[in-house]
């Protein structure tokens, strides 16, 4: 649960959780 990493993954937006999706 990275705040940059979930932001890769596809929320720019959210950033963090954005890997959770």
């Amino acid at each position: 649960m990275h705040p940059i990493q979930g932001a890769r993954r596809g929320h720019p937006g959210r950033g963090l959780g954005g890997e959770d999706d």
